[in-house]
């Protein structure tokens, strides 16, 4: 199941990325190269996006005070360190993705108007 589909943005571009399997992985590629090969190979699996996504609601809890009751935030490695985020929230908090294969940049634009933004690892939020 691709949970992005229609999300994720080329910003090379401006086509959508479309959901591929590729060696036993859900993973996303620019239509535009995968379908003409017009565009960069830029290929991003889908557990790194929900990995991304899942610690910015994790940021936002705490942030809030839901669910914290004076707990430390650590960010997780994994999504199935998650144990109250769930598939459909991650899915339903993404308003699109915008991925730049020149600069090798993904940002995330979330319903509540904030924003992740990742170049070379580094994770902004």
């Amino acid at each position: 199941m691709y949970l992005f589909s229609k999300k994720i943005k080329c910003s090379s571009c401006g086509k959508n990325f479309k959901g591929i399997k590729e060696r036993n992985k859900e993973k996303y590629i620019c239509s535009s190269y995968s379908n003409y090969g017009k565009c960069i190979r830029q290929v991003i699996e889908q557990n790194r996006i929900v990995y991304l996504v899942a610690n910015h609601l994790e940021i936002d809890k705490v942030k809030t005070g839901v669910g914290t009751s004076g707990s430390k935030m650590t960010l997780r490695t994994k999504v199935e360190d998650y144990d109250q985020i769930t598939l459909e929230q991650v899915m339903n908090s993404v308003k699109q993705i915008n991925i730049d294969p020149i600069n090798k940049t993904i940002e995330i634009l979330y319903n509540d108007n904030t924003r992740t933004f990742v170049s070379d690892d580094q994770i902004y939020f």
